[in-house]
């Protein structure tokens, strides 16, 4: 479906019933399409671990549940403004 759609940005939570969030981000990195598209992942893990496996699976950004949908806006703004 992404490759129809070509989102400007993923936004993916953690906790999925296959694949979990970290094995989506590696698969959408190993996309040439997506290598460079912005990927957010939200979750209700606050520990440090999981934040940095997700930035290590290729994430950019780390959003910790329940959060304000003004701060998933303005990190989606922030990582959209940033591939420009």
């Amino acid at each position: 479906m992404a490759y129809l759609v070509r989102p400007d940005i993923f936004v993916i939570d953690l906790m999925m019933p296959e694949l979990d969030g970290f094995q989506l981000c590696r698969l959408i990195r190993t996309e040439p399409p997506f290598k460079r598209t912005p990927i957010i992942i939200v979750t209700a893990l606050t520990d440090e671990d999981s934040k940095l496996v997700a930035i290590g699976a290729g994430a950019n950004d780390y959003l910790a549940k329940p959060f304000h949908i003004d701060e998933l806006k303005s990190r989606i703004n922030a990582l959209l403004e940033t591939r420009k």
